[in-house]
């Protein structure tokens, strides 16, 4: 068979308007084909598309349906599906027919220019993408009513009105910063100097979901709060009444319905990175004549301390903005919403790699989009869920045995400790010492020399590195399992403990975290 040297187009979400055109337009033809053979390719999507130079291939006929009238040597299987590409008529469980390729097409068409999958089923988020010219011809596509969807050939002739060049292959895009980005710094939870001590400058944008805990609109106790901030709260609140809770299940709700990388098209070539660091994060990377920027949603639990009141506010959602600073830039938004008893937080920090662009610029796209995203209520669940063997269903507070954190921390209280989002993270704070100790979640590449000392824990490969947290501190990261993410790169889950502010410096804080990240790598699942 041809060898695909561009891959899929899995690794060029985050298109022009005109690129995805020059893309569909190919992936008509072919539908066309097969359409006037009687076939139904049923599972149109990116990651089904392959390029090899400018030209694109559809791939993975193996989920073909054979309309009635049409001859095949293989009998039908069962009808195959993605959710969120296939059509209504599909996800009833009604039979193919080539109008629900349309669809997928459509669906296909917003995700290349929307930088990102769809998150399961009818994602409104993904639907309201910019898709310029391109609007009206993929509403008709994806229409809900499969007669009022245009035909393949009627796609093509309109997505070769707006077709130009494509780009150069994912290969070449991909070497600059998203390559550099991917073998990522570690920053602990516990503390915010990694960044600063790493210099890697940063523009954080909080997203904090605030929830009415106290009569001063803050947390119970906090009387700090003025009016504009508890008018901003109360907006909100009152707008998210009616539409439940923004996040159903922690372990399973998608940040990446956060991200959009059209956002960015300005400043460069971007796209959403799903697999990139914990399960409670995703990334969007991107590269420009500027320099690369890797801005990251992460869902956290917990309202930042001396907000401003708001300066502006985005589909009811209050915007406060933060000074600029020498690292970078802040904002964070406000909206009501409560996640399991606590308040929810959304942090979106861009992290400079090179170059200078305008930092606040994309911490305010960022914003903007974030908060016009959560006023449409519930963040949609990951699509695909992780697989059973998957860190994203075990509890990083329980990998670590209450009796070695006493004997490892001195004055550590085990059960007084801090759980992050999804219970993907854990923080302890030694009683008599500054020291701390976190203990959480990522995903990496697989550890090389780059990351540390490469060792043995409990079978499993791990890397030491010392001052990477900060004074007297020490990192372990022990591999947990390897799998290859949608661009086909070697990726694995992890296992990462910070130990920082230890007496005896870092030779001692090494010891402190070996022992704990040891521990944590005896209880992992198989």
């Amino acid at each position: 068979m041809e060898y695909a040297s561009g891959g899929s187009l899995a690794t060029r979400l985050g298109m022009t308007v005109e690129e995805a055109a020059a893309v569909g337009a190919q992936v008509a033809g072919a539908l066309a084909a097969l359409h006037e053979a009687g076939l139904v390719h049923c599972d149109i999507k990116p990651a089904n598309i392959l390029m090899s130079g400018d030209d694109a291939r559809l791939a993975d006929l193996d989920a073909a349906y054979r309309l009635p009238a049409a001859e095949t040597v293989m009998p039908n299987r069962g009808i195959a599906r993605t959710p969120g590409y296939a059509a209504p008529e599909l996800e009833a469980g009604g039979m193919p027919v080539p109008a629900s390729d349309v669809y997928a097409l459509g669906m296909t068409l917003l995700a290349l220019i929307g930088g990102r999958q769809p998150g399961g089923g009818d994602d409104p988020a993904l639907r309201k993408v910019d898709a310029g010219r391109l609007r009206p011809l993929i509403d008709a596509m994806c229409a809900q009513d499969p007669a009022e969807r245009p035909t393949v050939a009627q796609v093509r002739a309109q997505l070769l009105g707006v077709a130009t060049t494509l780009p150069p292959s994912p290969a070449v895009q991909r070497a600059g910063a998203a390559d550099r980005l991917r073998r990522r710094v570690a920053v602990p939870l516990g503390a915010a100097l990694g960044v600063a001590a790493l210099g890697v400058a940063a523009v954080a944008v909080a997203v904090v979901l605030a929830l009415r805990d106290g009569p001063g609109g803050g947390p119970a106790g906090d009387e700090g709060s003025d009016a504009a901030m508890d008018a901003a709260v109360d907006a909100a609140t009152a707008a998210s009444q009616d539409e439940g809770p923004l996040v159903a299940n922690q372990r399973t709700a998608d940040p990446c319905a956060l991200a959009d990388a059209s956002l960015f098209r300005g400043f460069g070539q971007a796209y959403v990175d799903p697999d990139y660091g914990g399960f409670d994060r995703c990334d969007v990377l991107i590269e420009g004549e500027d320099g690369g920027v890797d801005v990251e949603f992460n869902l956290d639990l917990g309202l930042a301390p001396e907000l401003a009141a708001p300066a502006r506010t985005v589909d009811g959602v209050g915007v406060v903005e933060q000074p600029p600073a020498s690292e970078g830039c802040e904002r964070h938004l406000l909206s009501g919403s409560e996640v399991d008893g606590e308040e929810l937080t959304v942090r979106v920090e861009a992290k400079l790699l090179e170059g200078d662009p305008d930092l606040c610029a994309l911490a305010d796209a960022a914003a903007d989009h974030a908060a016009a995203r959560l006023a449409e209520g519930p963040l949609p669940e990951r699509s695909p869920q992780p697989p059973s063997w998957s860190l994203a269903w075990a509890d990083a507070c329980a990998l670590v045995d209450p009796a070695v954190l006493a004997d490892q921390v001195p004055g550590v209280d085990a059960a007084d400790l801090e759980v992050s989002f999804g219970g993907f993270g854990c923080d302890w704070h030694s009683t008599t010492e500054d020291t701390w100790v976190s203990l959480r979640f990522d995903r990496h590449q697989p550890l090389t020399a780059e990351d540390g000392r490469l060792t043995q824990l409990g079978g499993r490969t791990a890397a030491v590195e010392q001052g990477s947290a900060g004074d007297n501190s020490c990192t372990v990261r022990v591999e947990h399992h390897e799998y290859r993410d949608e661009w086909g790169d070697p990726t694995v889950e992890l296992v990462q403990v910070d130990a920082g502010d230890v007496p005896g410096g870092e030779t001692a804080a090494c010891r402190m975290a070996t022992a704990l990240a040891e521990d944590a790598a005896s209880r992992l699942p198989g």
